[in-house]
């Protein structure tokens, strides 16, 4: 080796020593943590792009905005466009495109002569983790991003200036609707996975000039649209119901005097329906919604309110507080003036300490309940014309936006609750500022630790808070709350095509570090230097709103005893009121158990504000509810109360009382948002005291979107679940039941349920129906993406639906996104071991895709049951009791028996329309209607005992005629099997060409009536009476027998309409 090498040697091995030494000094220090994991990837996060940081005071702890990088893929014009700057930032919305409970985000932009769309996906580490080592290392210090970098591009035919998502199609799959200013209209539809299919235009009689989704009527899961035009007829208001068709229904017209240049939907009055708004000249129109039950002019739903200036935009939302959390509204003048109106009569006197501990005492009493069905919801009364002015002068709130040259924003205004109060927040774009202004109330309920903030002129606690951006925003949005406690703003910048994300963390992050149930001090108030127990914790978060609550893994068993239960948080069950985040290490690892015989675990808002909690990553267990009120577990609700729940395991957890009527062992939820995500909800019971047929529903679950909170009736509340199990949970209730869940409404509260790629067994409704769950008002979803499956098997109850019973409400069951929806193995007293469907006559259930429901079928008086066209739909047995079967365009197989009607007391109605219908078992008619389509099969026998029978095509086992009528609009095709046609009386009535084959067949009374003619294609014999009304019998070469026993007639070609039987001896 020579000398040089011999150095260079020399170098290496003292660089791998310093190296060496160096990883070891990190190691022992604790500032490098060795792992087997692999590392997180690094975060896209970029250059500061919005200066925030220090500027949202307390009730706002705003992190400086940097931009979010994306990796394009999709189309390769709209990624070239997006790389090069070319498309100009416009619009944005959120959904959950691919249904994995994490928030995607779509942006909308424009090119020279055509638009782009981008779909960029949530990451489910922040929102909704598979993995529960997510949360221990989210103690450690991870803090993913909301977003993840690949991003699907699209081109559009025009500029995507309106944005707005929702499910136009019906298909229950996100879509998007984006429009072009002065342009078209287009739909681009979800596929369920996370993909959007090629822009359809949809068909407008003019120009777009404003555009808003959300919802209208009755809140419904249906989304409504509502779109300006400028057309040929001037300019219009359209207003599509979801319910209605949709983008393929007729839409409801509104002459304005002027443009629409906004247009938004809220609640704008006092009834239970949602209404919609839109700026025009100096005027917001304001068009109030009705029942769908109701027969009104849509002209009568109009109230006209002038201001003294032209509105630009408009903002809808609970910006000022009052009693009843009425909604303003938030008017931007042309020359960027901020307006506020309110509502007249508004209480703004905060409740003092006895008011709030009566509204406490919903919480702790059970309420005198009447659950309402859709019929009643939807024919409930409606505001009227015949009102005194409800509106307010315009307040100015003293604050203005600019505009700027190239920076276009058709939505400079935006609702969102992003501070920590119960009131919602204004966004304000600033485009000829470079800047975005949060407008929001910073006043606390009585009792709370205040701050001080500068009022805005005539609004208590209204403050203006003002964030400065490197280029002129256009769009932005809020993302939800992620499980570590912050959530994160989305802006898009003229001049950048990337998105930038603003961080709001929590007010505070305590961290428990003691299992023990005591009470100490200074508790948590020193942040992480002193003994914090979870009772500690919940008292510092009841006194510190946004507040982050971190819960290592271990148990955390609940024993200070005292209190009556949702009142304090020193003893009994914990007790959190403002808006609060609860993360645990993993439902695995961390758990708080109540040991107490007469305490539920956690109960939420006692002054029934409209606040958010984020509660993930623990297992709850032991919660008692002794009072009848609901929730063993949890317990909460409120208007405008939103609750997510991820990864969490409700265990054993109980509610019991004389009169239960609430229900929900695991977990009761009464008005507001509930998203439920990855969850397991096992051996939870809902009981009454000697089983009073009045309570004791929802062994696991029990949710409404009604609030029982004083004054607030026609609430509003949508149930989201993915990825859950409910299992072995048992409801006791002989009134209603649902062992895994009750879904119902009252106190005219409106909204919908959707259940997503969940499993149900094993549960039980001991003394009423829906063994898995009971639908008793608004709408469920049932549904599954690619590759994953919704399942109700093996669940019991002892009257209806042992799977699941409509007993009120309307039902989707969905399998057009590429998963497996099954109902099978359930029991239940009455024949509807699958599926009941009970007084569901607004909606009724529709099944759509290919669907195996191997259990049995009922639908009962007054329900209703429709195959939506082009479905697949196999049945165990299949009983239409007094309901109605619609069959569209489908195929229905039966692997037994279809039975219409029980007995020949009853009825029942099915309609075939265009089906193919194929039964293997017996077709059993006791009475009602039976209207065959195209094709009916019948391999069994065919039983008709009374009702009404129309069209008939056998191919085998056995035809039993009984007493009845049959009407045969199509051929008679009879070519195997027996056929016995009793005493009935067959009409042949078609209206095309009709035959009789091809086997020879006896029949006791023919009537011929069809102008078109009747042909025989096989020897038939008459037995009663032939009757011919109108047309010719066609008898051909074949042998037509009248009263066989007595002569036989043999005719070449045909019967006159004037031969009767009378003519013969």
């Amino acid at each position: 080796m020579n000398h040089l090498t011999s150095r260079f040697a020399v170098r290496i091995s003292l660089t791998l020593f310093v190296c060496s030494l160096l990883i070891s000094v990190l190691l022992a220090s604790g500032l490098f943590k060795a792992s087997s994991k692999a590392p997180a990837p690094e975060s896209s996060v970029q250059k500061i792009t919005v200066h925030a940081a220090g500027r949202g005071g307390k009730f706002l702890k705003l992190q400086d905005g940097r931009e979010l990088k994306s990796r394009y893929t999709g189309n390769q014009v709209a990624s070239d466009a997006l790389r090069s700057g070319s498309a100009q930032a416009r619009s944005l919305a959120s959904a959950d495109f691919d249904s994995d409970g994490a928030p995607d985000v779509v942006g909308g932009y424009a090119v020279n002569g055509f638009g782009v769309v981008t779909l960029r996906r949530g990451n489910p580490e922040a929102f909704a983790p598979t993995d529960d080592s997510v949360f221990a290392r989210m103690q450690q210090g991870l803090n993913p991003d909301p977003l993840l970098p690949e991003t699907l591009s699209y081109t559009t035919p025009e500029a995507a200036d309106f944005l707005v998502t929702g499910d136009f199609n019906r298909d229950g799959r996100s879509d998007v609707l984006l429009a072009a200013h002065g342009g078209g209209l287009y739909l681009m539809a979800g596929d369920g996975a996370g993909r959007l299919t090629a822009p359809e235009r949809i068909e407008l009689p003019g120009q777009v000039t404003a555009l808003a989704a959300g919802e209208f009527k009755a809140a419904d899961g249906n989304t409504d649209v509502a779109v300006g035009i400028a057309g040929p007829s001037g300019h219009t208001l359209l207003i599509y119901d979801g319910a209605e068709g949709g983008l393929s229904g007729q839409p409801t017209s509104y002459q304005l005097p002027y443009e629409a240049t906004a247009v938004e939907f809220g609640r704008l009055d006092s009834d239970p329906f949602m209404d919609a708004a839109v700026a025009t000249g100096n005027e917001v129109e304001i068009v109030h919604g009705w029942g769908r039950l109701n027969r009104v002019s849509a002209e009568s739903r109009v109230e006209r309110v002038s201001v003294p200036f032209n509105v630009q935009s408009l903002a809808l939302g609970n910006f000022v507080w009052d009693r009843q959390s009425n909604t303003e509204i938030a008017a931007q003048a042309e020359g960027g003036e901020l307006y506020l109106l309110e509502q007249s009569e508004i209480n703004k006197v905060r409740f003092n300490d006895a008011e709030l501990e009566e509204r406490a005492q919903a919480r702790r009493t059970p309420i005198a309940m009447k659950k309402q069905s859709v019929s009643e919801i939807e024919s409930a009364s409606a505001w009227t014309a015949n009102k005194p002015a409800r509106w307010s002068e315009p307040l100015d709130l003293e604050t203005s936006v600019a505009p700027a040259p190239g920076a276009i924003s058709h939505r400079p205004l935006v609702v969102s609750q992003v501070s920590w109060g119960d009131t919602e927040d204004l966004l304000m774009l600033d485009s000829g500022r470079n800047s975005m202004k949060i407008v929001g109330q910073q006043t606390r309920q009585a009792g709370e630790a205040g701050v001080s903030a500068e009022s805005i002129t005539g609004v208590e606690g209204l403050s203006n808070v003002s964030l400065d951006a490197t280029n002129a925003p256009v769009a932005v949005l809020a993302l939800p709350t992620k499980l570590n406690g912050e959530r994160d703003m989305v802006l898009l910048n003229s001049g950048a095509t990337e998105a930038s994300i603003v961080p709001i963390t929590p007010d505070a992050t305590v961290t428990v570090n003691s299992t023990t149930d005591a009470i100490h001090s200074p508790g948590c108030a020193t942040l992480g230097t002193g003994t914090c127990s979870l009772r500690d914790a919940f008292i510092f978060a009841n006194a510190n709103a946004g507040t982050t609550i971190s819960i290592n893994a271990g148990t955390y068993q609940l024993s200070l005893s005292g209190g009556s239960g949702c009142d304090t948080p020193n003893a009994g069950d914990l007790v959190v009121n403002p808006t609060t985040t609860i993360t645990g290490a993993g439902q695995a690892t961390t758990t708080i158990q109540q040991t107490l015989s007469n305490a539920r675990v956690l109960c939420m808002n006692l002054p029934f504000g409209a606040n958010t909690y984020t509660i993930s990553g623990v297992t709850v267990t032991g919660g008692r509810d002794t009072g009848g009120v609901g929730g063993g577990g949890f317990v909460g609700g409120a208007l405008g109360e939103v609750l997510n729940v991820t990864n969490v395991t409700f265990n054993d957890n109980r509610t019991s009382g004389t009169n239960t009527t609430s229900g929900g062992g695991g977990l009761n939820k009464f008005g507001g948002n509930l998203t439920i995500t990855g969850c397991t909800f096992t051996n939870n019971t809902s009981s009454t005291v000697n089983q009073a047929p009045a309570g004791g529903p929802g062994g696991g679950l029990g949710y409404a979107p009604g609030s029982a909170g004083s004054g607030q009736g026609g609430a509003t509340g949508n149930l989201v679940m993915t990825n859950n199990t409910f299992t072995g949970n048992t409801a006791g209730s002989a009134a209603s039941g649902g062992g895994g869940a009750d879904l119902f409404t009252f106190n005219t509260g409106t909204g919908s349920f959707h259940i997503t790629n969940s499993t149900f067994t094993s549960n039980q409704a001991t003394n009423g129906s829906g063994g898995a769950i009971i639908v008793e008002s608004l709408q469920l979803t049932l549904d599954a993406t690619a590759a994953n499956t919704t399942s109700l098997s093996s669940n019991t109850s002892k009257v209806n639906g042992g799977g699941i019973y409509w007993s009120g409400g309307s039902g989707i069951i969905d399998a057009t996104a590429g998963g497996t929806v099954t109902i099978s193995g359930n029991t239940a007293t009455n024949d509807s071991n699958g599926a009941g469907i009970g007084d569901n006559t607004v909606g009724g259930v529709t099944a759509k895709g290919t669907l195996n429901l191997a259990d049995n079928v009922e639908i009962q008086v007054n329900g209703l049951w429709t195959n939506f066209t082009g479905s697949n739909v196999t049945f165990a047995n299949l009983s239409i009791v007094d309901g109605t079967f619609t069959a569209n365009n489908s195929t229905i197989t039966v692997n037994s028996n279809l039975n219409v009607a029980k007995n020949t007391l009853s009825g029942g109605t099915f309609n075939g329309n265009t089906s193919t219908v194929g039964i293997s078992g017996n077709l059993n008619l006791l009475n009602g209607t039976f209207n065959a389509g195209t094709t009916v099969n019948l391999t069994g026998g065919l039983n008709i005992a009374a009702g009404t029978f129309n069209a008939i095509a056998q191919t085998g086992g056995t035809f039993s005629g009984g007493s009845s009528t049959v009407n045969i609009g199509g051929n008679f095709t009879f070519t195997a099997g027996t056929f016995t046609a009793g005493s009935s009386a067959f009409n042949f009535n078609g209206s095309s060409a009709q035959s009789i084959g091809t086997l020879a067949a006896t029949f006791n009374n023919l009537t011929i009536n069809n102008a078109s003619g009747v042909n025989l294609g096989g020897n038939v014999t008459v037995g009663g009476t032939l009757t011919l009304t109108n047309g010719v019998l066609g008898v051909s070469t074949n042998t037509l027998t009248l009263n066989s026993t007595q002569s036989e007639f043999r005719w070449s070609e045909r019967c006159s309409r004037q031969l009767r039987q009378s003519h013969f001896q």
